[in-house]
């Protein structure tokens, strides 16, 4: 039996999940902004980032943090967990907004290992980068269900998005399988194209999902159609 669809909201990211009320989600899997400069990337790295480019406007991203975290920590039910990529240059600035609005934070981040071919046009200056960490945040002493041996996922790109920052499924399903139960809320305020929406449906929770980003929105919207389509074998409607 396919979960319940999921529900796909555009909304501002300053206002950030308006709907939810407080303690409505079990946990939180987010790819947000990483407050970066796009010009870095695209010139050092070779990298089209033209369709999220908006998005990543670095000192509002940076200031914003503090808004979102509080937020995330007051939708969230008690005992849940809150796993958040971002750049690593940042992580003392989050770890210490995350304290200040009553996370646990992990002391170690998770960290994907990159299989797939990285890019690097500054090779001669750099060692290439094919990493990317996520940080761990936690409420009133949640717990693990599945214990994990390591701290690090190894695979390549998502290749089904053209979103270049796009995590692939089975990263994110190894982060839900730590702390997820069949049926749990998992919320995603900074969708995108629905990476871990797609994830959460396949691993059999109940995905809530927010865009900004027209673009990204709607093809979320197809993705998660199309995924719910496969589920079901075509028997599902939608509104």
């Amino acid at each position: 039996m396919a979960p319940e669809p999921s529900s796909c909201c555009k909304t501002r990211q300053e206002d950030l999940c308006p709907e939810l009320g407080p303690g409505s989600v079990d946990h939180i899997i987010t790819d947000w902004p990483y407050a970066i400069d796009m010009d870095y990337l695209e010139q050092g790295q070779g990298m089209n980032v033209s369709r999220v480019r908006a998005e990543h406007d670095y000192g509002e991203n940076l200031s914003n943090y503090s808004i979102w975290l509080r937020r995330m920590y007051e939708v969230l039910k008690p005992k849940s967990f809150c796993v958040v990529w971002y750049d690593n240059v940042h992580w003392q600035t989050i770890r210490e907004k995350a304290e200040a609005v009553g996370f646990r934070v992990q002391r170690w981040p998770l960290v994907w290992i990159k299989t797939s071919p990285c890019l690097n046009q500054m090779a001669a200056k750099n060692f290439t980068k094919a990493t990317e960490f996520a940080i761990v945040l936690s409420k009133q002493n949640a717990t693990l269900i599945k214990p994990q041996s390591t701290n690090y996922w190894s695979g390549p790109r998502a290749v089904t998005t053209s979103n270049p920052f796009a995590k692939p499924k089975a990263l994110w399903q190894w982060i839900l399988s730590s702390f997820a139960l069949r049926g749990d809320t998992i919320l995603d305020p900074f969708a995108g194209e629905g990476s871990s929406t797609l994830a959460t449906i396949d691993f059999g929770c109940r995905p809530i999902a927010f865009e900004s980003n027209e673009n990204h929105f709607n093809q979320m919207n197809l993705n998660v159609r199309e995924l719910y389509t496969n589920l079901t074998k075509g028997n599902v409607e939608f509104v």
